[in-house]
């Protein structure tokens, strides 16, 4: 039940006419925005390797790499199982995809309980769940915990993911 004014319009969202190109462009524009953040922190930190001035800033530059190239590793992982081919595994144990799943979920604010028991899974499967947790995790710009359940019977998996946010903070 809902706690909405009963005689409140409802509010709809809008039809989306999303055709076959303009969803692979949405879907391009949105690993572009994904993989474009270490990529850039990679190339400023050698840039700084290459500046004379900064050489005191050494370490910081190896960290800073270091780092964005893990990130960008564990973002292309990730989206090679959730959006493309991903070689010609066509079934998929549930322990690699939380391990893929951690990889991203190491890189932002909210954590992740993966609570799929160990099962083999199909590709379309494996999309899906690894797709339902990016959204989860997006879910919660702020940090809080994204909770990702699947249960697989009959050859078909029912996928849940509960988003929760961090508490907030204690009145003044």
């Amino acid at each position: 039940m809902t706690d909405a004014d009963a005689s409140a319009p409802v509010l709809t969202a809008p039809e989306l006419d999303v055709n076959g190109p303009d969803f692979a462009a949405l879907v391009a524009a949105r690993l572009c925005h994904d993989f474009i953040s270490p990529a850039s922190a990679i190339v400023s930190g050698l840039d700084l390797l290459e500046d004379p001035s900064a050489q005191d800033m050494r370490e910081d530059a190896m960290s800073l790499i270091s780092s964005s190239a893990r990130k960008l590793a564990d973002l292309l992982q990730f989206t090679r199982v959730a959006f493309g081919a991903s070689a010609s595994a066509e079934n998929f144990d549930s322990r690699e995809l939380e391990k893929l799943a951690q990889g991203v979920f190491a890189h932002v604010r909210p954590t992740m309980v993966w609570d799929i028991a160990p099962s083999v899974m199909n590709k379309a499967s494996a999309r899906a769940i690894l797709n339902i947790a990016q959204l989860a995790a997006s879910a919660l710009p702020a940090g809080g915990v994204a909770t990702l359940k699947a249960v697989v019977a009959d050859g078909r998996v029912a996928i849940t993911a509960d988003s929760a946010g961090p508490p907030p903070p204690p009145p003044p």
